[in-house]
C-alpha cells in the first residue's frame, strides 16, 4: 500500500501484509522526518478488494488507501480511498548536495585582464616618456657633444659670450684662460659655438681657437711662463706657430703629444726650438717690436729669439703683419749664444740687431 506524509506529502510504498490487520503503525517520513501513524487494514476489506469482478480491475484498479493520519490529530476510520489509474512510484529521498559558491573566474579574468592590459599599457607610456626624455635630455646631448670637435684656446683670456656681439660686458657669459678645451659645435669663421668644461655654452670669437695638434705644437715653443707672457697677443703666437708648421720645427713635447702633433715626425738637434724670455716688461729681452718692414703699418712688426734646445744656437725671427693681422715671416738673423735684443735697424736693405751682454 502507498502511504503519504500528511506533512511534506511525501509518499511511500509499504507491505501491509507484514503488520496485523486493523493495528495501527508508527512512521517517520525518510524526507522530513515527521513521525505519523498508519491503520493497517482488516483482512475482510482486503478480500472485499479482491471480489471486486476482474474486468473493473483490469479498467481502474484502485489504489491501496492512504489513511489521512496527522500525529497532532486523532485518526479517523480508514477506508478505501479513489486513485489514478497510475500508480506513483515511491521517491527516494536523495539529499542534495549544499551549494558552494563558485569561484568567478571569468568575471576575475576579464577584470584582471583588463587590469593587466591597463597596467601594460601605463608601463608602455612611462617607458615610452622616460625613453624620450632621456633621448633628449641625455643621450642626444651626450651624442651631439662626443661627436663635435674640440678646440682649445691659445689666448691668455678670452670672452665667452651668450651672442655674437663683442665690445661690452653684458653679453659675457665668463673669460676662458689659455689651453681651455672647447666642445666647438659651429664655426663660421668669425665666431664659434662652443661648450666649456663647466658646462657653459656660447660664443667665442674663432681666432682665439685652435685644433689640439696645433695647441700642443704652440704650447711646446714656450720654454717657461715668461716666454708665454711675453709673446701674449694673438697675431704674435700664430706667427710663430705658422713658421714652425713651415719649415718642419717643434719645441720640446713628450712622445705622446708628438704623435697627435705629427706620428711621422723625427725629432733632432736641427729641428727642436724654445722661446726664453725674461719677465715680461723687462727690457732688453728676447722679443722686439720694431717698425722697420713698413712703417705706417697699423701694427708693429715682431721679432723674437729661438733658441736650438739640443746644440744652443739662436736666431732672431722677424715677422711683420697685415692690417687684418696677419703675419708674414720676413727674415731671421743669427743670435749671439748669450743676449737680448737691443735694437734693431735696417742699413743698406740689411736688417740687423745689436744686442746686449
Amino acid at each position: 500500500m502507498i502511504i503519504q506524509c500528511p506533512e511534506c506529502g511525501f509518499k511511500i510504498e509499504i507491505d501491509e501484509t507484514k503488520y496485523e490487520g486493523g493495528s495501527v503503525q508508527e512512521f517517520a517520513c525518510p524526507k522530513c522526518g515527521n513521525p505519523y501513524k498508519i491503520s493497517i487494514p482488516k483482512e475482510k476489506e482486503e478480500d472485499e478488494e479482491e471480489t471486486v469482478p476482474a474486468s473493473q480491475s483490469q479498467q481502474t484498479p484502485p489504489a491501496p488507501p492512504v489513511p489521512p493520519v496527522s500525529p497532532r490529530q486523532p485518526q479517523s476510520q480508514p477506508g478505501p480511498q479513489p486513485q489514478p489509474s497510475y500508480e506513483p512510484q515511491p521517491q527516494q529521498y536523495e539529499p542534495q548536495p549544499q551549494y558552494e559558491p563558485q569561484p568567478q573566474y571569468e568575471p576575475q579574468s576579464s577584470s584582471s585582464g583588463s587590469g593587466m592590459k591597463v597596467g601594460l599599457t601605463l608601463l608602455a607610456l612611462a617607458l615610452l616618456v622616460c625613453g624620450a626624455v632621456a633621448y633628449f635630455a641625455w643621450y642626444k646631448p651626450y651624442q651631439r657633444d662626443k661627436n663635435a670637435p674640440r678646440t682649445y684656446s691659445i689666448a691668455n683670456s678670452v670672452n665667452l659670450r651668450s651672442s655674437k656681439d663683442a665690445g661690452g660686458d653684458y653679453n659675457k657669459i665668463r673669460s676662458v684662460p689659455y689651453g681651455s678645451e672647447l666642445i666647438t659645435y659651429d664655426d663660421d669663421g668669425e665666431w664659434a659655438h662652443v661648450k666649456d668644461a663647466d658646462g657653459n655654452e656660447g660664443y667665442m670669437a674663432s681666432m682665439y681657437l685652435t685644433d689640439k695638434a696645433d695647441f700642443l705644437l704652440l704650447n711646446s715653443i714656450f720654454g717657461d711662463q715668461e716666454s708665454r707672457e711675453n709673446v701674449s697677443t694673438i697675431k704674435c703666437r700664430k706667427a710663430l706657430l705658422n713658421y714652425y708648421k713651415a719649415n718642419g720645427l717643434i719645441g720640446k713635447l713628450s712622445s705622446e703629444n708628438l704623435k697627435i702633433v705629427d706620428p711621422n715626425f723625427v725629432p733632432s738637434s736641427d729641428n727642436q726650438w724654445q722661446v726664453f724670455c725674461r719677465a715680461k716688461g723687462v727690457k732688453p729681452n728676447n722679443v722686439f717690436f720694431p717698425r722697420l718692414i713698413n712703417p705706417n703699418s697699423k701694427f708693429t712688426d715682431f721679432a723674437v729669439t729661438i733658441k736650438n734646445i739640443e746644440n744652443g744656437q739662436r736666431r732672431t725671427l722677424l715677422f711683420t703683419f697685415d692690417d687684418d693681422e696677419t703675419p708674414h715671416y720676413v727674415t731671421y738673423i743669427n743670435a749671439p749664444e748669450e743676449g737680448y735684443i737691443e735694437d734693431m735697424i735696417v742699413y743698406d736693405g740689411q736688417i740687423s740687431a745689436r744686442y746686449s751682454y
